[in-house]
């Protein structure tokens, strides 16, 4: 039986699954900007993870937790370069998404996505999965293994390159451009937050 905590944990997951659509759908009639459909991408990404990780706590079914584990950490994988995709292009600098430099940011989180597919044949993402419920929640821990810390690492690194990209645009262009950067990279706190608690639950990293 869910609890206080757990009550609120969930309502939290679904609430920001529900703001990232919602700004899904305004994106979208905005989706003739530079860099939009990137954009679109990475809140595409959070609002899955979202729901996937606020549904993962109510399922004990183990296969069904399974993937919807693996749901999440594909989400994560693609927010990163989503987000550095969208810094690009937002800042006049489109042109280099289409080198083959970029290609292999591209590629990454596709093999992360079939790796975490398809973890139980190789365990190169995490190991060890199991129950450890918590508030009433399916909480789960596992092992992330070598190219789930990668997965991780390179995403986290990637938006945080599309994050010092917008911050140059606020500090060297006119009030609106840095009124929209900051609003953007404001946005990305949330989300954010959910992944920290996200590695928190899952347990320890080799």
């Amino acid at each position: 039986m869910l609890g206080q905590v757990g009550t609120g944990i969930i309502v939290a997951s679904f609430a920001a699954c529900f703001g990232a659509l919602y700004l899904l759908q305004y994106l979208y009639q905005q989706r003739d900007k530079p860099g939009a459909d990137w954009f679109m991408g990475n809140i595409a990404s959070v609002a899955v993870f979202c729901l996937a990780y606020g549904g993962g706590l109510l399922v004990f079914e183990p296969t069904l937790r399974l993937v919807l584990e693996a749901i999440t950490i594909i989400c994560v994988g693609f927010m990163g370069p989503f987000f550095l995709a969208f810094g690009l292009d937002y800042t006049g600098r489109g042109d280099l998404i289409r080198t083959p430099l970029f290609g292999i940011v591209g590629g990454v989180p596709l093999v992360t996505a079939g790796l975490a597919a398809t973890n139980p044949l190789h365990h190169l993402v995490w190991t060890g999965f199991q129950f450890e419920p918590v508030f009433g929640l399916a909480t789960i821990t596992y092992t992330i293994q070598p190219w789930g810390v990668f997965a991780m690492l390179f995403s986290i690194g990637t938006a945080a390159v599309g994050s010092l990209l917008l911050i140059g645009a606020i500090l060297s262009y006119g009030p609106l451009y840095r009124r929209e950067a900051t609003a953007v990279i404001l946005s990305t706190a949330p989300p954010s937050v959910g992944v920290a608690l996200w590695l928190f639950e899952v347990g320890p990293v080799p």
